[in-house]
This record gives C-alpha cells, structure tokens and sequence, in this order.
C-alpha cells in the first residue's frame, strides 16, 4: 500500500510539472480514506485507439500530422527528463474536442536525474487473448 502510494505521488508530480499542448492537463487532486482521484483536462474524443476502431483507416496527411505532435510531446518529456515507458499502445495517446492529440497516462512514468540514466524497473504489460 506505502509503494503504492509513493507511485501515485510521483506520477502526480510528473503530471504537476508538465505543462504543453501535447500533454494532457493536470487541474489537480483530492482524496478519500481509501482513494486518490487526480483531476485531469477532459479529453471527449477519447483515445487514437478509440479513433482507430471507428474509422479503421487514417489518411497518409493525418497519420503524419497525429504523429508530429505525438514526437513533440515526446521531446518535451525527454527534455524535462520524464520518460513515459507506456506509449507503446494508443491508449495512452487522448483526443481533446478539436481531435488535438495529447499524451497521458503517466502511471508507468519516471523521472530521470541525468542524462543516461537507467532505472532498473522493469516494464513490461502481459497481453493475454
């Protein structure tokens, strides 16, 4: 439960410190006696994994455009020494009201203190179907 905790704290100071338009909005959090809720910017059109399974196909124009932007939020957690470690699925990946793509899910996120730093946890998702 500490660990638990202390995850959750520091994926909500990741969240606190990042600020661009590529990046979903953290607005803050409160808690209970059994849960923390983290209050984040509404991203109505769901996710590109939501966007994908309606429309099957994206036009080679906005595969590069969702792309783009997709790399300069991924620069700009690289250059705040954030790294992700969860993008590898989509479903990380938000579409605000006017289909602006942006990046949350920060729960496998770390923080690195310099530059070739390596974080011995391990990530890894087990897909069963």
């Amino acid at each position: 439960m500490v660990r638990q905790q202390e995850k959750k704290t520091q994926e909500m100071a990741i969240d606190n410190s990042l600020s661009h338009l590529n990046i979903v909005k953290f607005h803050g959090f409160f808690e209970d006696d059994y849960n923390i809720y983290i209050v984040l910017e509404l991203c109505k059109k769901n996710s590109m994994m939501e966007l994908h399974k309606r429309h099957k196909t994206l036009t080679e124009y906005e595969c590069r455009h969702y792309i783009y932007k997709i790399i300069q939020g991924v620069q700009y957690l690289h250059h705040n020494r954030v790294i992700h470690r969860d993008l590898v699925e989509s479903v990380n990946l938000f579409l605000n009201d006017r289909l602006h793509v942006r990046i949350g899910g920060f729960s496998l996120a770390t923080r690195i203190e310099y530059e070739d730093e390596r974080k011995p946890t391990l990530c890894r998702k087990l897909l069963v179907g």
